[in-house]
């Protein structure tokens, strides 16, 4: 009876042993597994999120191009009129364009870089590195992180003729609300590619 009882406990002991060293690494496997998984899934999630961002600021990017070409005419129009950019004349033009392109900012600077705007939000687009670059003939895009969103800053100089007579800076903003918003669709969208 003890012979049987030791080789019994021995039989249950290298069972429960083999159980244990078995789901040990069967336990391992399926974590590597997982984790590969999921860190595959993951990367090609913030690749997806990553270019719907840069499409959110590129979309930015490009009513600020479309706002800016169509007050260019309009600006040198007034220059050759008035030989200048007067606050009470530009004023009404930008807040137009701003309600109606849906930009947050847009500032007028002369040749001399004076603001020829009273716009609060005007005076805070003095971006004194991209003023003196479109002053000298340059476009320029300039993207910022500014707390949650992502600023688009982009000024381009007002020519008459060959004359660069004052430069147009505008703002606009790509805000975490907006990519929110886009993220959200980009997911319906998916749920429901998914569901057919």
């Amino acid at each position: 009876k003890v012979k049987k009882s030791s080789v019994s406990t021995i039989m249950i002991t290298t069972i429960v042993l083999g159980l244990a060293v078995f789901s040990a690494v069967l336990f391992m496997m399926i974590s590597r597994l997982l984790n590969r998984g999921l860190e595959d899934y993951f990367q090609a999630e913030l690749v997806d999120y990553s270019e719907l961002y840069q499409k959110e600021i590129k979309t930015e990017e490009n009513n600020l191009v479309q706002v800016q070409t169509n007050l260019i005419g309009t600006l040198d129009s007034l220059y050759s009129v008035l030989g200048g950019f007067p606050t009470e004349t530009v004023d009404p033009i930008i807040e137009s364009a701003c309600r109606n392109f849906a930009v947050d900012a847009l500032a007028v600077y002369d040749e001399n870089l004076k603001l020829c705007s009273t716009s609060k939000v005007a005076q805070s687009l003095n971006k004194s590195e991209i003023l003196v670059k479109a002053l000298n003939g340059e476009t320029v895009l300039k993207v910022e992180k500014m707390g949650h969103d992502v600023r688009v800053f982009r000024a381009v100089p007002i020519k008459h003729g060959f004359y660069v007579t004052g430069v147009l800076v505008g703002m606009a903003t790509a805000t975490s609300q907006k990519f929110s918003s886009l993220l959200l669709r980009s997911y319906v969208a998916r749920v429901d590619a998914c569901a057919c």
